[in-house]
């Protein structure tokens, strides 16, 4: 090493690192790694990455924080679900899933309702059908009894003898 060039030690392993290799020099190639929200060059420390970018692990906890706080349990499944996110549903607040889940049940009701309603008025209908029928058999039994009957003989006089 020159005096000219500066003395640049690299970091120290911590439990915050993931990538030094057990030589404790860093991974050669690829891009610097930075926090996309405060620039902090991450090289050998630990990082989280998302569709922006990398993080820091102090921007990630804030970040996380401050997404937390907008969120609340779900009424039914308990589950934490962004405020903004939550349906009203009889009455209460649910997430996307239970209300989803909600109206799925309630249409397989309404359907067993209307099948019920229709189920019974087809029974009637056939009730009254078959009282219809044997209302009319009936009839016809007793006037063909009726009708076919003829009026017993009349008892015949003794025909007078003359002497």
């Amino acid at each position: 090493m020159s005096s000219d060039e500066p003395n640049i030690t690299p970091p120290s392993p911590t439990d915050d690192t993931v990538d030094e290799l057990p030589d404790g020099s860093e991974p050669s190639g690829g891009k610097r790694k930075t926090c996309c929200n405060c620039g902090k060059d991450l090289a050998g420390h630990r990082r989280f990455k998302d569709s922006v970018g990398y993080w820091c692990k102090d921007c990630h906890r804030t970040d996380k924080a401050r997404h937390k706080a907008n969120e609340t349990k779900c009424g039914d499944c308990g589950r934490l679900t962004p405020i903004p996110a939550l349906q009203e549903y009889q009455g209460r607040r649910i997430c996307f899933n239970c209300y989803k889940d909600a109206l799925a049940r309630d249409k397989r009701e309404h359907a067993k309702r209307v099948s019920q309603v229709e189920h019974a008025k087809h029974e009637k209908s056939t009730l009254m059908v078959l009282c219809a029928i044997a209302a009319v058999l009936i009839g016809i039994i007793i006037y063909s009894h009726f009708h076919n009957s003829s009026p017993p003989p009349a008892p015949s006089q003794p025909a007078a003898h003359h002497v």
